[in-house]
């Protein structure tokens, strides 16, 4: 019996009509087609329509180009909110030339070869959608016109695009809008606030920021001409008259680059009195750290002298740093104080080059650094402050050394108690007493300035100019002297009547910036190097061709270097996370060590583990197994070296912070019984094992841990 048979028989059974009957073998064949479509290749996406969309593109319009037609069809297919392309040549039938438009998606996805593909995170929007429509020319009209037509490929088999943003023909750049972001650009805005403006003055262009990061792109590369990084860097420095000094490893790879501003020169020249000096990072991309150093005038403003790329911060950078700033202040001028932190690199190149120039450390980190050690040793923020506040204070205000020695003593009597606290002070500090010590600094002529706050401010400035991160080294050159934080004043101050001049120092009465440096020095005789190189000029131009020409050419190479083959420094990939190699980063402050410490994401906090439940311990796996059923509680303390006497002071006075108090009592108990305790510690042993217990010595190693058997004799006395 045939199928029809069955479904005849079935129906009967069932009472269906023969009109239903034929709507459901129609339904059957549209969904054995549907199949077929499927299993040709097509593929739908959640949210497809199916929706018959050829009707709006029947028309009787004719068109007298092929572009007008397209031009038609490309408006509607937009605001039915999807994007026809041409997907074919210029085909011919019957003699008459078409072409099609099909969905931008009708293409159908591909298996791609990750392993030799040049870009592995793109994807395809293409998923074989079927919608198409036809474009044919007429030769008796000589127009052209379209078809669509009422079958499977009227529909999609993909949602419509709802938002415009990132579609090739509606979403973009106009020529108008292209000029807005080249006019934002070089007036430094950053590009969320010109996606902002873009958007708001053209909204039918629909751009996202990756246009506006484009654009920027291929502006910089037109700027470049061709150009690499370093070699823009260096051309955008010669173009701005900028005074450099490079250096590169035997590679030809740039290590570091000092860039001075040509005003800077005369004004350094006329103020090099005060200079500070402290690096700042996340200014590049290669995570090269960069140094400035700043300058104060008689007015109480700042002067950037000079900034400083440098491949790391060991004692050689400095040094070398260090000399290209003695050439540009002359060897017959003499600074009178640089001020800095501690860090040790920068300290000892400044004792090498200028070791007549006294040297002040910022007041204002030793005050963090202070206040942060003592208040990790006793885990207690008041207990630092108090200590900042206070002893310290005193000691830091000092203005005659006895001042400063009764201060000394009266912090050791008030905290004998504590002599880690005292240790660290004499040990991290006093030992550089004359460079931040009141009495020390008022023997230097610092006009007012302890701390580096003026370099800080200017790290802000430079920072607020680089705009990025991750940018390269050509944005780190400004085309005005302005956006280093100088303003140029008129200073016509008078001589003031009743003073003696010649007791006033220069830096307050000198009325002219420069020394005529605008003119040839080598014409004044009188300057003694102008006068040694005018000799020698003299000199080389009497000797013979060949020394002409290779003196020349050694001149025209320090004059005119060339820079072409010198590259770019790698880039740092590892922006996140702890770097692994430590060269680029200098050696943190301690107050900065504990603010990262207490702000780590995710850091577990001590006791967040139940305490009641001995299976959460990470240290079962070493208890003795007959043990573990009469532990009742336990606690995992802090594992600074100190851990056994942070048990006893967590166990017996409730607090494992004062395990300084714990290991006194226990050294009080056997320095006071030394016949008791020579029984367990041995013959002559008790004093050594009184010095092992109470260790001041700083970082407390195996040497000096709480012996398990010996030391819980006294313990449990």
């Amino acid at each position: 019996m045939t199928r029809e048979a069955d479904v005849l028989q079935f129906c009967g059974s069932c009472s269906i009509s023969t009109t239903q009957i034929d709507l459901g073998f129609q339904f059957l064949q549209r969904e054995r087609e549907n199949s077929k479509e499927r299993e040709a290749g097509s593929e739908y996406e959640d949210g497809a329509e199916c929706v018959n969309y050829s009707e709006h593109f029947v028309t009787d319009t004719v068109f007298p180009t092929f572009d007008d037609a397209v031009n038609w069809a490309d408006a509607v297919a937009l605001n039915l909110g999807f994007v026809l392309v041409i997907s074919s040549n210029c085909k011919i039938r019957d003699g008459r030339p078409y072409r099609y438009l099909r969905c931008d998606r009708g293409r159908k996805s591909q298996p791609r070869d990750l392993e030799n593909a040049n870009r592995r995170d793109t994807k395809t929007k293409a998923i074989g959608c079927p919608f198409y429509i036809k474009i044919y020319y007429v030769f008796v009209t000589d127009s052209w016109r379209i078809r669509a037509k009422n079958d499977a490929t009227r529909t999609h088999n993909h949602p419509m695009i709802v938002y415009p943003e990132g579609h090739r023909k509606i979403s973009g750049l106009s020529p108008d809008g292209k000029k807005v972001v080249h006019d934002m650009t070089k007036s430094k805005v950053a590009p969320r606030n010109i996606m902002a403006t873009i958007a708001e003055q053209f909204p039918n262009d629909h751009p996202n920021i990756r246009h506006i990061y484009n654009y920027r792109n291929d502006l910089r590369a037109e700027m470049f001409d061709g150009r690499g990084g370093v070699q823009q860097f260096l051309h955008l420095a010669r173009q701005s008259q900028y005074l450099y000094w490079v250096m590169s490893d035997d590679v030809g790879v740039l290590q570091h680059a000092f860039m001075v501003h040509p005003i800077t020169v005369n004004i350094l020249r006329t103020y090099p009195h005060v200079m500070g000096m402290d690096s700042t990072y996340k200014t590049n991309r290669y995570g090269m750290p960069f140094l400035e150093i700043v300058g104060v005038t008689p007015t109480n403003q700042n002067f950037l002298v000079g900034y400083v790329f440098m491949r790391n911060e060991c004692t050689g950078s400095y040094r070398w740093v260090l000399q290209r700033l003695r050439e540009l202040i002359r060897y017959d001028k003499e600074p009178s104080v640089f001020l800095t932190d501690r860090e040790l690199g920068l300290c000892a190149a400044l004792r090498e080059v200028f070791p007549g120039t006294s040297h002040l450390l910022c007041r204002w980190h030793i005050n963090k650094d202070m206040e942060a050690r003592v208040t990790n040793m006793f885990k207690n923020k008041k207990i630092g402050r108090q200590f900042k506040n206070g002893a310290w204070k005193r000691i830091m205000d000092a203005a005659t050394e006895a001042h400063y020695n009764s201060a000394v003593d009266r912090m050791k009597t008030r905290w004998a108690s504590f002599p880690n606290v005292i240790s660290y002070v004499e040990r991290t500090w006093l030992c550089h007493k004359i460079k931040f010590v009141t009495f020390g600094t008022n023997q230097v002529m610092h006009l007012g300035n302890t701390s580096t706050c003026r370099v800080e401010s200017q790290h802000s400035a430079v920072k607020m100019w680089f705009e990025s991160s991750t940018g390269s080294l050509d944005t780190g050159v400004s085309p005005s002297f302005e956006s280093s934080g100088w303003r140029d004043e008129k200073d016509e101050r008078a001589e003031l009547p009743g003073l003696y001049t010649r007791q006033i120092h220069p830096f307050w009465k000198t009325l002219v910036i420069g020394d005529s440096v605008n003119e040839p020095e080598f014409v004044n005789d009188s300057n003694e190097e102008a006068a040694h190189f005018r000799s020698l000029v003299d000199e080389v131009v009497g000797s013979d061709r060949a020394v002409l020409r290779n003196v020349s050419r050694i001149i025209e190479e320090e004059l005119h270097p060339d820079h072409t083959n010198l590259e770019e420094p790698q880039v740092n990939l590892n922006v996140r996370g702890r770097r692994r190699n430590n060269d680029t980063k200098c050696n943190l402050s301690y107050f900065e060590h504990v603010d990262r410490r207490n702000t780590e994401v995710g850091a577990q906090q001590p006791g967040t583990e139940d305490q009641g439940d001995i299976s959460q311990c990470r240290y079962l796996h070493l208890l003795p197994g007959p043990m573990l059923p009469y532990i009742t509680a336990w606690k995992d303390v802090i594992g600074d070296g100190n851990c056994g006497f942070r048990c006893v002071a967590d166990f017996f006075l409730g607090d494992q912070a004062r395990w300084y108090d714990a290991w006194e009592i226990i050294a009080n108990e056997v320095g006071a019984h030394r016949n008791l305790y020579e029984r367990i510690y041995g013959l002559g042993r008790v004093l050594l094992n009184v010095e092992r217990i109470r260790w001041e010595g700083g970082v407390v190693d195996s040497r000096h841990w709480m012996v398990a058997i010996q030391d819980l004799f006294p313990i449990a006395t």
